[in-house]
């Protein structure tokens, strides 16, 4: 059976959707029967054509096409939004401290992009229906990533059920619970054409006759309240259902429309193919212009009629529309967009082939999530077992692949590898805590110096802990790490310059290092940079780099007794405290040392083994090769939600979800950020 040439069908179907986004927006003066069919289908057939034109490409690919399709839209919208308001509040002449809190109402909701208001724990101002476009980006990625397995159906179906479950105890920043719910709408889009079966339904007509049937029976019995924008699914599963027999009739329609109807196909093709600006238009005004004024004004002069309210403001809001199409075009003819060559798609932008040993990758992602695990309150004996080897292991494995190089090879490396991205987190916490106490407690320009110096001086310090001594700096929190890491491979590196690679010399520094960096920890004081840890932590670099160069794997597979010991000397490390590097906590320190060694060393055993199986291994180098931004955003996220208030009755497995998809939502957008700077910014600036 041929294929459908689906352009003038998809557009036609755009343009009708667009123009019941429209009359959706004013629910409240429509009609409710009208307003009931508009909200069975009108969401959910965006998530529809987005899943039909899903192709399964590279990650990367996608990632960066949806960004530039779907995140790029959105944040030039939110930024229009934001500026109108600002000219309006400016206008309306409230104080500078009133308009400036406005501002950041705006700007908070722009970042959170949530479709509706929240009011606890704290206010959330909504972004309105322009939030289904970063629903729409995370929605078609999650199905990319599903279908790229062996077992699509079963990731999707778990993804919705997890964004419905999620939804009813806090509702997240990206409306990322939308999409997760969405994905069932884009998987049957991608069904769609992957089936041929829009080319069928000219063939078989009872089938959008079926669709239509149910769709009616559907909202005469009440449906037709299917709020995607809050995850409201009155109905559960029969609204999932409707929702796509009503997308199959408007197909359908759409493909009467277009064989018969040439002057509305004309239409509708026009219309649909400028859908995204629209689209974006509409929410700029809808968020803009004054509607309750203008709705108070109309009562004022009688003109009380709902319908005829309905009329007048479906017709403002055309000609606002035309106004910012016309504006649009005026912008474009005085700045043509260039015709180059598109980065996003061509082979060219291909991510280069780095050479990553795929088990280290693993090693490095199974710990970073045990870490997000044992800051959960889960059972202390499951934490200790945890804290036994999950911060050594960082170190060893930094080890494994450390070597006497210069100086200025090594500075050069470490800047971009952990000294920048531990000074940004920190310009980032400041900026979020100067950001809450602006938004939630008030603007003073005294108390925003003082956060400022606080959190320069505690970034520069870089404690785990206060100390006994440095009593009036705080903690840096979980990114202390990285800069202990810094101190660390810096003092191995001089330690290997100093004895020449000469092992014996070598192992007596190291040792002499490490013991005078417990002793100091534990009975001096905690010492800034956490330098007394990086000091303890050289046993560590040491313990990896040995390992590499004398490729012990090898040694280990070929006895196995020897792993059977290793084992047991992990355990007895548990057995007798386990080690914690934050607090310097040392039980039976030779012991602790080298029960940490051998429990990493099991992990990278464990790992070696695993990496025959896919999806282990694809989610465990994901999140081991973004092991330092998903640190840099627990960070974050740890000090600044309130998760223990959010989640009160929930158990700890819900309370890791819910956690676990704000970091990996946050993650991705922060890869295609990343990557579209890269890919697109600077090749652009060459």
């Amino acid at each position: 059976m041929d294929k459908l040439d689906s352009k003038p069908l998809f557009n036609i179907v755009s343009g009708i959707t667009i123009l019941c986004i429209i009359v959706g927006s004013q629910w409240y003066l429509c009609p409710d029967i009208i307003t009931r069919i508009i909200f069975t289908f009108h969401i959910p057939v965006l998530f529809i054509i987005s899943g039909y034109f899903l192709e399964i490409k590279s990650t990367r690919q996608t990632l960066l096409y949806t960004f530039r399709t779907l995140m790029i839209p959105y944040f030039i919208t939110c930024a229009v939004i934001i500026a109108i308001m600002a000219v309006r509040i400016f206008f309306t002449g409230s104080g500078f401290t009133e308009s400036f809190h406005e501002l950041l109402l705006w700007v908070w909701a722009a970042f959170y992009g949530s479709g509706v208001d929240y009011f606890t724990p704290a206010y959330i101002r909504m972004i309105g229906s322009l939030c289904f476009l970063p629903a729409l980006f995370f929605a078609v990625n999650i199905t990319h990533l599903c279908l790229r397995t062996r077992y699509a159906v079963i990731g999707i179906v778990l993804t919705a059920l997890a964004g419905f479950a999620t939804s009813r105890i806090f509702w997240l920043p990206y409306s990322i619970q939308t999409a997760m719910t969405g994905t069932i709408f884009v998987f049957c889009g991608f069904m769609l054409r992957e089936k041929n079966i829009l080319a069928r339904l000219k063939e078989a007509p009872f089938i959008p006759a079926v669709c239509f049937v149910l769709s009616a029976v559907y909202i005469a019995k009440g449906g037709g309240r299917l709020f995607m924008v809050n995850n409201n699914y009155g109905y559960g599963i029969w609204d999932w259902l409707a929702a796509f027999c009503a997308c199959i009739f408007l197909f359908y329609a759409a493909m009467l429309i277009e064989q018969h109807c040439p002057r509305l196909t004309a239409l509708g093709n026009r219309i649909g193919s400028h859908f995204m600006l629209i689209f974006c238009l509409h929410l700029t005004e809808l968020n803009c212009f004054p509607w309750s004024s203008l709705l108070i004004c109309f009562n004022e002069h009688r003109i009380t009629n709902t319908y005829v309210q309905s009329v007048l403001f479906f017709v403002i809001h055309i000609l606002l529309i035309t106004g910012g199409l016309l504006i649009y075009l005026l912008l474009r003819r005085l700045h043509p967009a260039g015709h180059g060559k598109n980065t996003l798609t061509t082979e060219s932008g291909a991510a280069p082939v780095s050479k990553r040993v795929e088990w280290v990758d693993m090693a490095k992602g199974t710990c970073i999530l045990l870490m997000l695990y044992a800051h959960m309150p889960i059972d202390s004996n499951i934490r200790q077992i945890i804290f036994s080897f999950h911060m050594p292991a960082f170190m060893l494995l930094s080890g494994y692949f450390t070597k006497n190089c210069s100086w200025k090879h090594f500075f050069k490396s470490t800047w971009k590898g952990l000294l920048l991205p531990y000074f940004g987190i920190e310009v980032l916490v400041a900026f979020v805590r100067v950001w809450r106490q602006w938004l939630y407690v008030g603007i003073s320009m005294d108390t925003t110096v003082s956060l400022l110096r606080m959190q320069a001086k505690i970034a520069l310090f870089g404690m785990s802990y206060s100390s006994s001594v440095f009593t009036d700096i705080g903690s840096v929190f979980v990114i202390w790490f990285v800069i202990c890491l810094f101190f660390a491979r810096m003092l191995f590196i001089a330690i290997l310059k100093l004895s020449r690679e000469k092992e014996a010399l070598t192992c007596i520094l190291v040792a002499a290092v490490t013991i005078t960096g417990w002793y100091i920890g534990t009975h001096v004081a905690f010492l800034p940079e956490s330098f007394d840890v990086s000091m303890t932590a050289a046993a560590f670099i040491y313990a990896g780099y040995l390992l590499n160069k004398y490729s012990v794997w090898q040694y280990l597979k070929r006895y196995p007794l020897s792993i059977v010991l290793t084992g047991c000397i992990w355990l007895l490390q548990i057995q007798k405290g386990g080690i914690e590097l934050s607090i310097r906590s040392y039980p039976l320190f030779p012991l602790s040392l080298a029960g940490a060694v051998c429990g990493t060393v099991i992990l990278c055993l464990c790992c070696q083994m695993l990496s025959r199986y896919t999806i282990p291994t694809a989610v465990l180098k994901f999140f081991g090769r973004n092991s330092l931004a998903v640190l840099g955003i627990h960070c974050i996220e740890a000090q600044f939600i309130h998760w223990e208030g959010l989640l009160l009755n929930a158990d700890v497995f819900m309370q890791f979800l819910m956690r676990m998809i704000c970091i990996c939502a946050t993650l991705v957008l922060w890869i295609a950020i990343k990557t579209f700077f890269q890919s697109v910014i600077l090749k652009t600036a060459r």
